[in-house]
């Protein structure tokens, strides 16, 4: 009997220990394969795509020395890492110009891919126009006028739809009213519900003719962000130190107008709430250049994660 027992007792200790070294075998490769699957997950994961974003007005390629030269344009662009880039104040195949194509002229040194969008006619041809630039395919591009008060200037908003590899991004570049401030205030009310009809992503820039404590950038803030100044409180103080005291001036940081004494900001890129700003030193900044009669402003931005 004793010997039963003791082969039953056996027994039973052996299929314990059967089970619980199987069970440690499981752990074990569920652990390895979970690892495994976290790490192809990992690496599956899309990262936000970072791009660079400006908005230049570039006076028809005129600078404030009074030089016509599109090549430093497209060399300040290079040299900044510019993707997608707003212009204004574009001369479109006019004769004041003989005819260039400048938008293309600018694209084809950069090898990037343009659209413009067409403001009004010049009288000897051509047209006065916005244009967008992109590192990235433009998709679709169209123009959209503006009101007009009174008997100032046609103003419109150029919008594109520029795949970045994957995420379709929603472009618009406009150059509002100079003149008055109702006029302003009614552009940006149709800009807005322009933009409103297509989908985030987002980035509405260009001219706005008016500073960033105006009631029309204060309508433009209720969906968009103002990049610069959300740059301004994510950026660290001691790249505000290290840049001397004219980008230490918080109100004065950003300055796009007059090359040789910036006093004022009036361009301006926004980006809808779903767009990331970056916080890096450097990641906004304007460019000093005597290759317009502004200068020019850039953001790095990152972009939502594209659908699967």
């Amino acid at each position: 009997m004793l010997h039963a027992r003791f082969c039953k007792g056996s027994v039973t200790l052996i299929l314990v220990l059967l089970i619980c070294g199987s069970a440690l075998l499981l752990a074990g490769s569920c652990t390895a394969a979970g690892g495994e699957g976290a790490g192809a997950l990992g690496a599956d994961f899309l990262q936000p795509k970072r791009i660079t974003v400006m908005t230049y007005n570039i006076h028809f390629g005129v600078g404030v020395d009074f030089v016509y030269d599109l090549d430093r344009i497209a060399d300040l662009i290079a040299e900044e890492g510019a993707d997608i880039i707003g212009l204004c104040e574009v001369e479109q195949c006019t004769k004041t110009f003989d005819y260039q194509d400048q938008a293309g002229h600018i694209a084809e040194r950069l090898g990037f891919y343009y659209v413009y969008g067409p403001i009004f006619a010049r009288k000897d041809g051509g047209y006065f126009s916005n244009a967008l630039l992109s590192r990235y395919p433009i998709v679709s591009g169209k123009t959209h006028q503006l009101p007009v008060l009174g008997d100032n200037q046609r103003r419109a908003v150029l919008e594109a739809q520029v795949d970045v590899e994957g995420v379709l991004l929603n472009v618009f570049v406009t150059h509002l009213e100079v003149k008055d401030h109702e006029s302003r205030m009614v552009q940006a009310q149709k800009l807005l519900e322009i933009a409103s009809r297509t989908e985030s992503p987002r980035i509405i820039m260009g001219d706005f003719n008016t500073i960033p404590t105006s009631s029309v950038i204060s309508l433009m803030l209720h969906d968009y962000n103002d990049t610069y100044q959300v740059y301004r409180v994510l950026t660290d103080s001691a790249e505000l130190v290290a840049g001397g005291l004219f980008e230490r001036d918080y109100l004065k940081g950003g300055y796009t107008i007059d090359p040789y004494d910036p006093n004022r900001r009036i361009d301006y890129i926004f980006s809808s709430f779903d767009i990331r700003v970056v916080g890096e030193p450097g990641a906004a900044r304007v460019r000093h250049s005597t290759a317009s009669d502004h200068l020019p402003y850039i953001a790095t931005l990152e972009l939502p994660v594209a659908p699967l």
